[in-house]
Formats: C-alpha cells, structure tokens, sequence
C-alpha cells in the first residue's frame, strides 16, 4: 500500500515566497494585532449605528487592499471585545495612527488595545485567497 502524505508534508521551503513574505528561518513575522473593544460612546440611533459599520469595514477593506492590513473579523463571544484587526506595518505607533482613521474608532464606539504578536508569514496570503470563497461582500 502507498503512503499518502497530507498537503503540508508535500510543501518545501520556498526562499522565493519566503523573502517575499518576509518570514523568518521559522517561517513566522512580527505584526501589530489589534482589539477593538466597545468604546465610550454608545450609539442608540440604529441607523447611525449601522453606517458606522458599514464605514468601519468600508475601512478595513480599504486598508486590506493597501496591504497594510492583513486581515480583520469581529469577535462573536459578544463580550466587551468586538473586532480583531492584524496589521503589516513595523510599530504600534504606525497601526495606532491607521486606526485613529476607522470611523467606528473616531465616532468612539470601538476602544483600541494594541499588542505585537509573532504569526506565520503565510497569513498575507489569507485574505487574496479568501476572495475566491466569498459568494457574497459584507460591503
């Protein structure tokens, strides 16, 4: 009888996409994650609340295409924490500074905790591919 391998057996080291990626020799990166927490600012007004919403991931796909983030989702424990976003950028101070943009973040509804975190490297290439299973855009 053959041996299957699974898919990551089958993979190799590729310098190329490694480089590009900018992994490491464990094939891992720094990135800046951060948790949007509910805010200061409780919003009543349905309407307004939902166009918030509908600008914060206007916002987070427009930084997603720029490549500066790497990807975004909400959290559903429903708790005080709301949304997780991984940055590709080098600081805290720099994902900070694209945060202050988000609308949901400037209307005071979300609060930010900043956190370094070490991640694979491959996890840049989640969100492109991601796009092909999309039958249907939040936007």
């Amino acid at each position: 009888m053959g041996q299957n391998k699974t898919q990551s057996e089958a993979i190799t080291y590729d310098s190329t996409l490694a480089s590009k990626l900018g992994a490491d020799q464990f094939g891992m990166k720094e990135y800046v994650m951060v948790i949007l927490n509910k805010g200061p600012v409780t919003i009543n007004d349905a309407s307004e609340k939902n166009k918030i919403i509908k600008e914060h991931l206007k916002s987070m796909d427009d930084l997603t295409k720029e490549g500066k983030v790497v990807f975004s989702g909400p959290l559903v424990n429903g708790d005080d924490m709301q949304w997780m976003v991984v940055f590709e950028v080098k600081t805290t101070d720099e994902a900070q500074a694209l945060i202050n943009t988000d609308p949901g973040v400037t209307a005071g509804m979300f609060s930010t905790d900043m956190h370094l975190w070490y991640g694979p490297a491959a996890l840049q290439e989640v969100s492109p591919l991601n796009k092909a299973l999309e039958k249907k855009n939040f936007l």
